[in-house]
């Protein structure tokens, strides 16, 4: 596959100093190595639409195009020439529908995709669920790996950091369900089943990144909500 676009790169923040402190930090600094065009989206409302935004910002280039979406407190540890030729290869096949550093390979009943964590023998793959891993801490010097499994097709994913084309976004609802009330949490779960949903393969891939939360969200109101709203709806398609 020739990519005629540059990859196209998007990180939500909460206000324009939080966007000049990302573009001046060394979380930006792969981003420039990949002659990418990074896009940080200012404000926005919800999650739901940090995606339509990217949905409209994409929607003259080629499905082809490669979107990379990340937290504003994750550090990609890989050089610019691995994170590439693994994009390319990875998204060489159309079939492909999300890549990313973390998930598992059936979602639970729970609708939690870390479901297990544990208690599963991670490298023993036949019995384990989960897939990818993390590095969670302040930086370099301060981190420790939260190691999930082994890289692999994948039911849904975290939303830490996740690779698409705009051809997968076109075949997804971005729009924030009305049995969702939390505005922040559970889009990755959502958009990452639609995906699968649709027949496409969602990837696992061998991404570092460091993520500077240890995932608050979860404990939060709004996770929770979105959580049962899910399990309501798609609980019977669930392992």
């Amino acid at each position: 596959m020739l990519y005629t676009e540059p990859y196209q790169v998007f990180i939500p923040v909460k206000n324009e100093e939080k966007k000049s402190d990302w573009l001046e930090s060394d979380k930006a600094k792969i981003f420039t190595d990949l002659s990418a065009e990074t896009n940080v989206i200012v404000g926005a409302d919800s999650m739901f639409d940090v995606f339509q935004q990217i949905k409209d910002s994409v929607s003259g280039m080629s499905d082809d195009t490669i979107c990379i979406f990340a937290h504003d407190d994750a550090y990609l540890l890989n050089s610019a020439d691995y994170l590439v030729q693994l994009l390319e290869t990875t998204f060489s096949e159309e079939s492909t529908g999300f890549v990313g550093v973390a998930g598992c390979k059936r979602l639970k009943s729970s609708a939690c995709w870390w479901d297990g964590l544990g208690k599963d023998n991670p490298n023993n793959p036949k019995e384990n669920n989960l897939l990818g891993s993390i590095y969670h801490g302040t930086d370099i010097l301060h981190m420790h790996p939260t190691y999930y499994g082994f890289c692999g097709q994948a039911h849904v994913m975290d939303g830490v950091f996740l690779a698409f084309t705009k051809r997968t976004l076109d075949k997804l609802q971005l729009e924030m369900p009305d049995y969702f009330t939390g505005k922040w949490d559970f889009y990755d779960i959502y958009f990452t089943f639609q995906a699968d949903a649709h027949g496409l393969r969602n990837y696992v891939a061998p991404i570092s990144v460091l993520h500077e939360s240890v995932g608050e969200g979860a404990l939060q109101d709004g996770w929770r909500d979105n959580r049962e709203g899910f399990v309501a709806k798609f609980g019977k398609w669930l392992s």
